[in-house]
């Protein structure tokens, strides 16, 4: 059970790092479409919908950080 916790927690302890990831990927991708190199129109889509997905996975996954880590505060407090 304790290694399941830790386990647990060292994934959320990651999350941070995810989210960088992430957002660099996202940047990346609003970087390419912007700068006017990709002339498929097909392709553009593609990547309008991949930065919105990533809008959407950045914000939950960094609200859910937020989430875990107010639980793990509460949980710690001696009543």
């Amino acid at each position: 059970m304790w290694n399941t916790k830790l386990s647990s927690y060292m994934k959320i302890i990651k999350l941070p790092e995810i989210i960088d990831h992430l957002y660099r990927y996202y940047l990346m991708l609003q970087e390419v479409l912007e700068s006017e190199q990709i002339k498929d129109e097909a392709t553009k889509e593609l990547i309008n919908e991949d930065i919105e997905f990533l809008e959407i996975e950045i914000i939950s996954t960094g609200l859910f950080y937020k989430l875990m880590a107010n639980i793990y505060k509460t949980n710690n407090i001696i009543y």
